[in-house]
């Protein structure tokens, strides 16, 4: 081993020992950690570190001590532990342990009952290292079981939605109890309580969450082009809420575990897989990612219903899922109903989702809106898009929209002057005329529209904040954005104008 291999392993070494520190002021004693510090011990890592890692040394050695060697075996670079942490698919158990000086996930898999287990290494192996993808530490195996050693990750997305909603996903024991409550602390002393959170008030997703719905899809983007076997292209297969798990980074992140295993989650899937018994296909992981979207952003339902075989007979029978909780969520609801459509071709791609508006921020929104508004400014009162964009006002207005703002900005002259208040493209000017014109405005008008103090040193003036803008207009016209949006897909998605939302989008 020369010099850099072994500062690395030194690097891993203090790694762990650094988290299980931390770890015991949090309460939370890992046996990984004390065997892996009992083993740096006794290959004389320890003295290359400072004399205060000896009193954490001395913690792990009284425990092993005082409860025996019977909580941990050698397979070669494995050390394996009798601490179950989990199940995988087709029947494995995890456990924790060690690979080298890692702590590691341990999916054990009995060979014989299945045959192809090595083929879970390949398809792990090809699919490469992403960041929203769990990545394969390594692998042992004895004459039943074949080891495969996946990094550490603190939950899945099943056990986030239950610890911070409350909401009842089933009977879990004490220790499941015990284990998710110091896994809470955890995840909350190192992110904070902002950033735990998944939901805001009024019900809708936090940042927070919208990144890991995010994350998901990029996963299932680097998944999907992946080509494994005969150029077939690689698939999760898997996918729910179990199979998500969160690694506790700053921030959290979402990595895509149990890829490739030869079963599948009756629930999840999509007709296709449930009756054709088809090979899982992209399609069908889009399928199962509008069932987790939804189970993320209602805290922890199932869009076709809460029974197992109740929900396999909706999905079956090709009975709509109930969508109506999202009601007041359009962005969200016109995306999970797509991917929840009952026909494979009529489903978006991983990338599509990626740069679904869902996921965009309030400034890009407003961006949108205004390159729409010049758009439609520059065509004739009978072009197809402005006439598909006014034949929208069935869904977006109830009745003149100026009649739905404030009295003050209702009674200004400069608010009513030049506008058709029946016209959704009028609306949409409108929304644009404002926000450019909106250092113009006296004070009363920009504290309605959720004006903020410039910073100090600027006479004290007041600025257009540009979330407390657009929600002054989406609270009035919730459906606004998403049928302008629809519209303006289907007419200018390939023009260069609008190829920086419909192509290759950043939400900010």
């Amino acid at each position: 081993m020369d010099h850099r291999e072994k500062e690395s392993d030194l690097m891993q070494f203090f790694t762990s020992v650094s988290d299980f520190i931390s770890n015991l002021f949090l309460g939370m004693f890992s046996v990984a950690g004390a065997l892996l510090m009992y083993q740096g011990y006794v290959n004389g890592k320890v003295m290359d570190f400072v004399s205060g890692l000896t009193c954490s040394t001395l913690v792990a050695v009284v425990y092993i001590a005082k409860y025996g060697w019977n909580r941990g075996r050698r397979i070669g670079k494995l050390l394996l532990t009798t601490k179950e942490i989990g199940k995988g698919g087709n029947g494995s158990v995890v456990y924790e342990g060690i690979y080298g000086y890692r702590q590691v996930a341990v999916k054990c898999v009995d060979k014989a009952q299945n045959p192809s287990a090595h083929s879970v290494i390949k398809y792990l192996t090809a699919a490469d290292t992403h960041r929203n993808i769990v990545r394969l530490v390594g692998d042992e195996e004895d004459e039943k079981f074949l080891y495969i050693c996946l990094e550490r990750c603190i939950c899945n997305i099943s056990d986030l939605v239950r610890m911070f909603s409350g909401y009842n996903l089933g009977v879990p024991d004490k220790t499941y109890n015990a284990r998710m409550g110091k896994a809470k602390q955890s995840i909350q002393n190192k992110n904070g309580n902002d950033a735990t959170k998944l939901w805001k008030d009024n019900g809708d997703p936090s940042p927070t969450l919208l990144v890991l719905m995010k994350e998901v899809a990029a996963g299932l983007v680097h998944l999907h082009q992946k080509t494994y076997k005969k150029q077939r292209k690689m698939v999760h297969g898997n996918l729910k809420p179990e199979n998500l798990l969160i690694s506790d980074e700053l921030p959290l992140c979402v990595k895509l575990s149990d890829i490739g295993t030869s079963c599948s989650t009756r629930g999840w899937q999509p007709k296709e897989v449930l009756c054709g018994g088809g090979s899982p296909t992209p399609a069908s992981d889009l399928f199962s990612l509008g069932c987790v979207y939804y189970f993320c952003i209602t805290a922890g339902e199932h869009p076709f219903g809460d029974d197992d075989s109740k929900r396999c007979q909706n999905i079956k029978n090709g009975n709509p899922p109930d969508l109506s909780f999202l009601d007041k969520q359009p962005e969200a609801k016109e995306l999970i109903s797509r991917l929840l459509s009952h026909e494979s071709q009529d489903r978006p791609t991983a990338q599509e989702v990626l740069l679904h508006p869902l996921f965009w921020g309030e400034a890009t929104r407003l961006s949108f809106l205004h390159e729409t508004s010049k758009k439609l400014t520059s065509k004739g009162p009978n072009d197809p898009l402005v006439v598909d964009i006014d034949n929208t006002s069935s869904l977006v207005l109830s009745k003149e929209w100026i009649r739905e703002l404030h009295p003050v900005l209702r009674n200004n002259k400069y608010w009513r002057t030049g506008y058709d208040f029946e016209r959704v493209k009028d609306l949409v000017r409108l929304i644009r005329d404002k926000y450019e014109h909106f250092p113009e405005y006296p004070d009363d008008i920009k504290h309605i529209l959720g004006a903020t103090p410039q910073p100090q040193g600027s006479q004290g003036e007041l600025e257009a904040n540009p979330e407390a803008y657009y929600h002054y207009f989406a609270s009035r016209f919730p459906n606004l954005f998403i049928e302008v949006y629809k519209v303006m897909k289907r007419h200018c998605e390939n023009e260069m104008t609008f190829a920086t939302y419909f192509k290759n989008v950043k939400s900010n």
